[in-house]
């Protein structure tokens, strides 16, 4: 890639990298998860999910629900009524990675 102008706008790749390292690299191996065949790593979404959850440094107490067996409405009504210790603010950031960054 060669030298960035200052007023250029960032690619979608480029800005996914600076959000998301774990969801770029599967998009740039796979693109979006599970449409081709490689490692079972980057195929599984919950893999990709967690990964995800983990780049954005969500706290410990969310890391559990980066997972598409746990991420329910459920456990977001908990969240939400504060019946959870995974605070509301991280669920913008679970969402993000849920849907693979878009």
């Amino acid at each position: 890639m060669g030298k960035r102008l200052r007023n250029e706008p960032l690619t979608e790749s480029e800005e996914l990298e600076l959000v998301s390292s774990s969801v770029a690299e599967n998009r740039r191996r796979t693109g979006p998860i599970g449409s081709q065949d490689e490692s079972f790593a980057l195929q599984d979404p919950n893999h990709a999910f967690l990964e995800c959850c983990m780049d954005r440094q969500l706290p410990d107490a969310c890391l559990a629900k980066c997972n598409f067996r746990t991420y329910t409405k459920e456990s977001l009504s908990a969240m939400y009524f504060k019946q959870d210790p995974c605070p509301l603010e991280a669920m913008k950031e679970m969402q993000f990675c849920a849907a693979q960054g878009r």
